[in-house]
């Protein structure tokens, strides 16, 4: 993990679920499941019609961070994207071949790359290289979308994506 100095004192795996190296995709997730689909469609993803599922963080039956990596690992909530966004400096850039983001924080001279991982359709992997998509552990809104972070070269936001779809996820560690 890596200590970005932010105020809330979160730290930041160096890698996504599945990966080995900072600039791997590693694996894709719909929301709320902890292991990865051949498919990602609605009727693949036992989540979609699941309402009641508040805060998922933490909770290794749905959370892939704390299912794969346990101990106090899991998966960021939104407001913890947010801070990450705000609190360090955003450069689209290459590792090792690979588009993405140097994340760097602003209070020390410590760093992570996020790499543009794409999200999971159906069988196919969209926006590889160009954009990345990772899933927050926050409360799902009732149209059956779950949080999660979107970046591509110059957007970085906190939105929302269908829950079917495949995307990444980086953990945190409290």
């Amino acid at each position: 993990f890596v200590d970005l100095g932010l105020p809330s004192g979160l730290k930041w795996a160096t890698c996504n679920v599945g990966a080995e190296n900072p600039y791997d995709y590693g694996n894709y997730y719909a929301w709320g499941e902890t292991e990865p689909n051949n498919v990602y469609t609605i009727d693949e993803c036992s989540t979609y019609y699941e309402n009641d599922l508040y805060n998922i963080y933490g909770n290794p039956q749905y959370d892939a961070a704390a299912a794969h990596w346990g101990g106090k690992w899991r998966m960021p909530t939104n407001v913890e994207m947010q801070e990450l966004i705000d609190n360090c400096d955003w450069t689209w850039t290459t590792q090792n071949g690979v588009y993405g983001y140097e994340v760097k924080s602003k209070s020390s001279v410590n760093s992570i790359f996020i790499p543009a991982a794409g999200y999971r359709n159906n069988e196919e992997l969209e926006n590889a290289g160009t954009q990345g998509r990772y899933w927050c552990g926050t409360r799902p809104d009732p149209e059956h979308q779950g949080h999660c972070h979107i970046f591509e070269d110059n957007v970085n936001v906190c939105s929302t994506e269908y829950r079917h779809h495949g995307l990444a996820i980086r953990p945190v560690f409290e």
